[in-house]
């Protein structure tokens, strides 16, 4: 998904930008250990998601968790 350190690929990054409906962006806290990673997940996501559109961002970064999950 992404090359040298946290730049995406030109490809994933338009694919993201064509059908951002189809993607969701979660991470998944099961352990001690996972826990322990948060802030270096959180920033991993946040630097993906910043390289795309504003709107593309919000909608895989959290707006379809909200409509899945009918949290607004």
């Amino acid at each position: 998904m992404h090359g040298i350190g946290l730049t995406l690929v030109e490809e994933w990054q338009a694919l993201f930008e064509a059908l951002p409906d189809r993607f969701l962006f979660g991470i998944d806290f099961f352990s001690p250990y996972h826990l322990d990673q948060a802030k270096e997940a959180t920033d991993y996501s946040r630097q993906i998601l910043a390289q795309l559109t504003p709107a593309t961002a919000r909608q895989i970064g959290f707006q379809k968790a909200e409509r899945l999950y009918s949290l607004r």
